[in-house]
Formats: C-alpha cells, structure tokens, sequence
C-alpha cells in the first residue's frame, strides 16, 4: 500500500511540476534553416527577375548588397562579382548588349532545386524566343525562332529576409550562341 501511495504522490508532483514548467522545444540546428516548402518559391522568383519583365520583381527577391557572379561575363577567375549590390544587377539585367534584349518572352523552368540551411541549388532552362535585335550581335537565327538553353544557380538565402544575398550562376551558353545562330568557334 505504501509503494501505491508514493507512486501516486509521484506521479501527482511531476504533473503539477510539468504544466508549471513546460520545457521548451529545442530549436533546430541552423536556427531558421529553409524549409523544403520555401526553396522553390524562392529559386523561382530569383529566376523570373531575368524573365521578360521580371526586373521589377528584383527588391522582392534579392538583399540590396546582393552579389551576382558570373564567370561568363568577367575574366575566369576574376575575384569580383559581375554585380555588387541590387542597383548594378538592375543595371545589368536591363543592358542591350545580353540576351534578354536580344530575345522575347523569356521564362525559367526549375528543372530541380535542393537546398541546404540557408544554400540552394536550382537547375533550370530557359526558353525565349529571338527578337530582331539579335541580328546585330552576328546571329544568323531568324527572329521568332525560339530557344532553349539550361544553366545552375548556387544561391545563398538571406535566413532574416529569405531574399538571395549570393548567386553563382553557370549556363550552358555554347548552345544558346548555337541557337541564336553565333558560331562562338568562329575566327
């Protein structure tokens, strides 16, 4: 009878003692890491900022000290970004000489995306289709033709504001030189 009674004044204390005191859940790892529902949302609205029309969208997906590297631009190995902040990729996004005034109607298709705390990886394609501008670049594309090419984006995701701080990106462009008709082997 005694071992009953302690077991039940036991049992009473720790009850009492627990709805007091909840204990606290322990907080993942990396704090506030992404969630696996987060990473397309936010590798598709990095995206569709180069998208026709899509700069606007820029202050909505990146951190105003976002870096842009991109290799294919500078020297190999150039240890400065292509842009240092959100007013140069804005500038960039909206210059003649790239493709996105040499073609139209430019999407993205994430063609697959992981993520790791606050990195994510996204393969995507892009499709668009040749504007006359192009001509001027030594294409020998008919404007209306349309194009596909693929490319990865590294991006690192700013964990406060869940914008890209950091983006690495590499494209597949020998194939988008051949399909707006540029020889890029051409002497």
């Amino acid at each position: 009878m005694h071992f009953l009674a302690v077991s039940i004044f036991s049992t009473l204390i720790f009850a009492l003692f627990s709805s007091c005191h909840p204990v606290e859940p322990t907080p993942p790892p990396c704090g506030s890491c992404l969630t696996s529902s987060e990473i397309l949302p936010i590798a598709t609205r990095w995206l569709n900022v180069f998208s026709t029309g899509g700069r606007y969208d820029l202050p909505n997906a990146a951190t105003e000290d976002v870096q842009y590297w991109n290799e294919e631009f500078t020297y190999p190995g150039c240890p400065t970004p292509f842009a240092a902040n959100q007013s140069q990729l804005w500038d960039i996004i909206g210059e003649t000489a790239h493709s996105w005034t040499t073609c139209t109607d430019i999407s993205f298709e994430v063609v697959s995306a992981w993520s790791s705390c606050d990195r994510i990886a996204v393969r995507w394609r892009e499709h668009a289709v040749i504007s006359s501008g192009v001509n001027r670049n030594a294409s020998k594309a008919n404007p209306g033709t349309p194009i596909m090419f693929s490319g990865i984006d590294l991006l690192t995701v700013n964990l406060a504001s869940r914008k890209v701080s950091n983006a690495e990106t590499s494209s597949d462009r020998i194939n988008y030189y051949a399909a707006v008709g540029i020889d890029p082997f051409a002497t």
